[in-house]
């Protein structure tokens, strides 16, 4: 089996290639519902969530909403987005990071949670099928440090 990287959706050639499946690895890619979607178009095993999936989590409103929906606890905050700077009651931050979450994701909505002092990003990572889970990676990683290569790797026979 030979590795190579990939920063681009699958397309035709790739299976001329005889690629099967294509695993995103870490970074933007592994994030991104339409890479998931385009590889299963292609007719490539995309292995990581549905787009659909994806898509939801992608959304952090609709991620925090999932994981309450779920019993997950989460941080305490607003239970929906805010839309005004009165609701977020520091009008400087909040018409920043509007702006900001604007310009990134087309969506300007934001939500307010308790300040948590030094946090740590801590994911657990799930295997499964597309009907339940089938087993659980135990060991949790910490994700705190910001990674300084992202790559996508597409697996050939």
């Amino acid at each position: 089996m030979k590795l190579r990287k990939a920063f681009r959706p699958p397309a035709k050639q790739d299976l001329r290639h005889d690629v099967d499946a294509i695993h995103p690895g870490y970074g933007f890619l592994s994030e991104r519902s339409d890479f998931a979607k385009a590889c299963l178009d292609t007719g490539i095993t995309y292995i990581g969530p549905s787009p659909e999936v994806m898509a939801r989590i992608g959304d952090k409103v609709a991620a925090r909403q999932a994981a309450i929906e779920a019993g997950v606890q989460v941080i305490p905050g607003t239970a929906t987005p805010i839309t005004n700077a009165e609701e977020a009651t520091v009008a400087e931050a909040f018409r920043r990071a509007f702006s900001e979450a604007q310009a990134a994701f087309g969506d300007g909505s934001l939500f307010v949670e308790k300040f948590v002092g030094r946090p740590r990003h801590i994911e657990v990572q799930l295997l499964g099928t597309n009907s339940k889970i089938s087993s659980i990676e135990t060991v949790a990683s910490n994700r705190s440090l910001p990674r300084t290569q992202l790559d996508c790797w597409i697996f050939d026979n």
